[in-house]
């Protein structure tokens, strides 16, 4: 995940950021040129947080840091202690643009307007991980400019009012990862001319041949019950594949047909006890594995140089 920065009581920085692998609290107030420039070289630093609303002084410090550091996320979250959390305070960050929302709704639907999110332009990455939220009609007012977006529409009971339709207006959108119960008309993200990146959480998908002429470079596959990956032959240029407790898969050898993979994760597949012959791909560089038995002895020793386990 990264280091992280949180300002909800104190800038927290999170553990192993420094080479002593300590936790660093200041005030948010306390922001002085070096730390700030202390915080940009550190390249570990991906994410900076807060749980609550604070002074406008603590999100202008936190700009700051967005304007040397574009790359770096913020995150709203949890927001457990607060009736309301006023998300014009984005206007306080000018350069912002990678945003997570990460807040339950459950027991208080109106703590977010997050219809808000359609004023500000200048956000290119968006990640929605809004639970129980009932109604994602706002996502169509959203900037067009959007280059990466996610979506967990998760709920305690029934479907969200959500449509991947309304997804085709994002004609910029390169990486996308829909979860759980983001999944109607899902055929038209195929629609989407500049995404490479692609993710389902939760999402099982009869096949992927309506994608067949998508330029896809990445894919993960997480949380789900498929069990026929012979499909994925239409990804030509795939060069990174996930697979990450698909719980019904016994068969995974269509993996040997990508050719431009160079990068291939495997995680609590219970079902497989062997890799398929990778020998023809010839552009693989590393192979993960978490929590997958496979057999080592039907493993070549190209292979095993390039396996490492997590």
């Amino acid at each position: 995940m990264g280091a992280w920065i949180d300002f909800s009581n104190t800038i927290t920085i999170g553990r192993k950021t420094f080479s002593n692998g300590a936790i660093s609290e200041v005030g948010y107030h306390d922001i002085t040129e070096e730390m700030l420039e202390m915080i940009c070289d550190n390249q570990k630093i991906k994410y900076i947080q807060v749980n609550k609303t604070l002074p406008i002084q603590a999100f202008q410090n936190i700009d700051k840091i967005l304007r040397l550091r574009p790359d770096i996320a913020f995150r709203v979250y949890g927001l457990y202690s607060q009736s309301y959390f006023d998300l014009d305070i984005l206007y306080e960050l000018p350069h912002l643009e990678s945003f997570i929302l990460d807040v339950h709704l459950t027991q208080n639907p109106n703590i977010v307007e997050e219809e808000k999110l359609c004023k500000f332009t200048n956000i290119k990455k968006l990640s929605l991980m809004l639970f129980d939220l009932k109604d994602y009609q706002f996502i169509q007012g959203l900037s067009h400019d959007l280059e990466e977006l996610l979506v967990m529409a998760d709920t305690m009971s029934g479907s969200p009012v959500f449509d991947c339709s309304w997804l085709i207006k994002f004609q910029k959108l390169n990486a996308l990862w829909l979860g759980k119960k983001a999944k109607k008309n899902i055929q038209a993200i195929a629609n989407l001319p500049s995404l490479h990146k692609l993710g389902f959480r939760g999402i099982k998908v009869d096949d992927f041949y309506f994608l067949q002429d998508s330029d896809i470079e990445e894919l993960k596959i997480l949380w789900c019950g498929m069990n026929d990956l012979s499909s994925l032959t239409v990804f030509e240029h795939l060069k990174y594949l996930e697979l990450w407790r698909i719980t019904k898969l016994e068969n995974i050898t269509p993996i040997q047909e990508l050719k431009k993979l160079e990068t291939l994760i495997l995680r609590d597949l219970r079902h497989i006890k062997q890799l398929p012959d990778l020998s023809g791909l010839h552009q693989l560089k590393q192979i993960i594995l978490g929590n997958v038995n496979i057999e080592t002895s039907s493993i070549s020793d190209d292979l095993k140089k390039m396996i490492t386990y997590c």
